[in-house]
């Protein structure tokens, strides 16, 4: 599994089989129901982890690595 926010993440390990693979992005976007204050965006993404013992979880800072990737922008 490769998720690019934490939340997203978070939400698809139940998928994945004991053993699994999750690389997920140290970045946080807040979804539109934390910007309206009706649902708080978690703290702490590390508290899920305990639910999900057989599985490898990996934090990858996404921004660092898109930084050195070359652009085809002129």
């Amino acid at each position: 599994l490769i998720a690019l926010e934490q939340l997203e993440g978070i939400k698809y390990l139940p998928h994945l089989k004991k053993g699994g693979l999750a690389l997920i992005s140290n970045r946080q976007i807040a979804p539109s129901v934390s910007l309206l204050e009706k649902e708080p965006y978690p703290a702490d993404i590390e508290a899920y982890r305990p639910r999900f013992p057989n599985i490898e979880l990996k934090y990858i800072d996404v921004t660092s690595i898109s930084s050195r990737l070359p652009s085809n922008k002129s």
